[in-house]
């Protein structure tokens, strides 16, 4: 009887175990459904949020293209910058009387300040590109000033217009090609430049600091009352009083700017004139190039036709090119009508560059150009900086 109760017992505690353990595994198996399960929501959600978000760039793209297709192409905002002594690093040339870099009026008012003033000139420049700015300069402000311009190296009478400084920049990277460009944007600043601009632009961004404080005590004062007190009156006529001052800082820094203006420096990355032609709907190099100007003198003049001088520096500019149809040894053909001055049957001057600037690229592929493009007349400088 005894042995029979052990059994039994025995036979109860196996039979335990392998039922623990069977709805242990049981419970494992489910966890394990259940986590797979969610993960399997999860992924399907994920993937459909991106799914969601690449129908949405579709149909951005779409409405783009839509548009573009409409519109014309337009010049992104990244597309040029406006070179200035505050975005430029300026190094100054060694050994040239005809235009001093040391202690200049522009260095005072450059990011570097004090250190500026005790800075040494770095950049060598061979003779031919320092006769090359300083006729640059020297031909910009006279036209400025109204003077005639006198003939040019080559005693050209003929095309008495600043075009003719038009220059290509060709050498290894890091050998001074975009320096050249510095150079010119420093001393048109040294020149050109009224101290009053910058002082007022001084004080205007000072009152738009206290406008924007005294803006932030009314709306923290509105917050806490619906009720208007003397505090809010006060700080009303505050408001107002700093509003006035600031509208009349900026209509006199407006009209100091239109009397003191400083012939600007319109930079352009050749990649942004890249395109792939008619097969991606895009306006050839030379199209881009020139929508890409008007939009500068448009942000810079007021005025996508303004005949007031202007250099445009096109870096890399080999890489403004139709991709799709370039050729070695034929790299910005497409340029060869803009930068003429022809004209049509009807004798009316084509859509050109204009005879009062300058346009100077630079490329480290010269033996790649176009013969015709480097010829005088079009980029009639060429400048070697290897």
């Amino acid at each position: 009887m005894l042995s029979t109760v052990r059994k039994l017992i025995l036979v109860l505690i196996v039979t335990a175990v392998v039922v623990f353990f069977g709805l242990l595994g049981f419970n494992v198996y489910l966890n394990y459904k259940k986590t797979s399960i969610k993960e399997q929501a999860e992924k399907e959600r994920q993937e459909a949020k991106k799914q969601l978000e690449e129908d949405e760039k579709l149909k951005r793209d779409i409405a783009e293209m839509t548009k573009q297709k409409l519109t014309g192409w337009t010049p992104p905002s990244n597309s040029y910058s406006i070179l200035s002594v505050e975005n430029i690093n300026h190094l100054g040339m060694i050994d040239h009387e005809t235009i001093a870099c040391q202690n200049c009026n522009s260095c005072q008012n450059c990011q570097a300040g004090e250190e500026c003033l005790n800075m040494q000139p770095k950049l060598i420049f061979t003779r031919k590109v320092k006769e090359y700015i300083h006729n640059v300069l020297d031909s910009i402000i006279k036209h400025v000033n109204s003077e005639e311009l006198g003939p040019d190296n080559y005693n050209d009478n003929v095309t008495p217009f600043l075009k003719r400084y038009n220059a290509v920049l060709y050498g290894a990277p890091g050998t001074g090609k975009t320096e050249l460009v510095n150079e010119l944007v420093h001393h048109l600043h040294e020149k050109f430049s009224n101290p009053e601009v910058k002082t007022l632009t001084k004080e205007i961004e000072q009152i738009e600091t206290k406008l924007e404080k005294a803006r932030q005590q009314q709306a923290a004062i509105s917050k806490k009352s619906e009720e208007t007190t003397k505090e809010d009156k006060v700080l009303e006529q505050k408001v107002d009083q700093i509003t006035r001052e600031l509208t009349a800082k900026q209509k006199e820094l407006s009209e100091l700017q239109k009397s003191h203006w400083v012939p600007p420096v319109f930079k352009i990355d050749g990649v942004q004139l890249q395109t792939g032609g008619a097969v991606t709907d895009q306006p050839n190099p030379e199209d881009k190039l020139r929508m890409i100007i008007e939009k500068c003198k448009k942000q810079y003049f007021d005025n996508a036709y303004s005949d007031k001088p202007y250099i445009v520096f096109i870096e890399e500019a080999d890489q403004g090119k139709n991709v799709m149809t370039a050729e070695k040894g034929k790299l910005l053909e497409e340029f060869k009508n803009f930068l003429s001055t022809s004209e049509d049957k009807a004798g009316l001057k084509a859509k050109a560059q204009d005879p009062n600037s300058i346009i100077i690229i630079a490329t480290n592929n010269f033996d790649q150009i176009d013969p015709a493009v480097v010829r005088r007349g079009r980029l009639g400088e060429k400048l070697n900086f290897n």
